[in-house]
């Protein structure tokens, strides 16, 4: 049994946004720890209070700001490439590089 069922629809309405099938594999794990947190926090706390629900919300937003982080590293790893492909530089690793 899911720790999402039987729970107050203030709570289940955060399991969605724990999804992360849609995202592409490098954000989807980046974003899996999330989820499990989330279902840990759920086998914790038994009473659907607001401020589990609180929780929930603020760990989305936290999840949220994490995948942001990455696709902004991304765009701009992308960028940099762009700009020394513009300049004749091909073959420069800007892996682990902000």
């Amino acid at each position: 049994m899911s720790v999402w069922e039987d729970r107050h629809p203030s709570v289940r309405h955060f399991q969605p946004y724990f999804s992360t099938e849609h995202l592409p594999e490098q954000l989807a794990a980046l974003s899996r720890p999330f989820g499990r947190l989330a279902d840990e926090l759920l086998g914790l706390l038994a009473d659907d209070t607001p401020e589990v629900s609180a929780c929930l919300r603020k760990l989305v937003e936290a999840k949220d700001c994490a995948v942001r982080a990455r696709v902004a590293e991304v765009q701009q790893a992308a960028k940099r490439s762009a700009e020394l492909t513009e300049h004749g530089v091909e073959h420069l690793d800007l892996r682990g590089q902000a």
